[in-house]
């Protein structure tokens, strides 16, 4: 019995379907996984803990990272009921691409200094005083567009 199995079978109001991607839909209540993924395994528990920590969506890219965050606390919270060991590192790992992603979005295309998300994909510089906008995509290139002052 594979693990998408058991999961099933211990979650039977949450649909696990195989896909080219790993992803929780909230919407849909599906957990879709990729069974040929490297650690297949920890992503699927991983996506299943989104599942448990009833997220939803994010407003903020900090927000993100704390839904991140939570999914693996539930993924390393029901890995032993499976006999799974998730590795530290593969977490960190993990955790560090958003890391590095919300780094790159937070940086003023004016001075290159670190700014904060003020509202929802809007940056301000705490250096210079720019303002830009992020797309609220997560797996592309980081592009910010500056905003010209009202």
């Amino acid at each position: 019995m594979t693990l998408a199995d058991k999961l099933r079978a211990d979650f039977p109001s949450i649909t696990f379907e195989e896909s080219h991607e790993s992803k929780w839909a909230a919407e849909t209540k599906t957990v879709y996984f990729d069974k040929n993924r490297v650690h297949a395994n920890w992503s699927l528990l991983h996506e299943t803990g989104h599942m448990l920590a009833n997220h939803t969506n994010y407003s903020t890219d900090i927000e993100l990272l704390q839904m991140e965050l939570e999914a693996w606390q539930k993924a390393k919270e029901i890995s032993g009921k499976y006999n799974i060991s998730i590795s530290k590192e593969h977490i960190e790992d993990c955790l560090d691409s958003y890391r590095d992603w919300l780094y790159k979005r937070s940086l003023c295309p004016t001075c290159a200094h670190t700014g904060l998300e003020k509202t929802s994909g809007t940056y301000s510089c705490i250096n210079c005083g720019a303002t830009w906008q992020v797309t609220r995509e997560r797996f592309c290139r980081v592009y910010r567009k500056t905003k010209t002052p009202a």
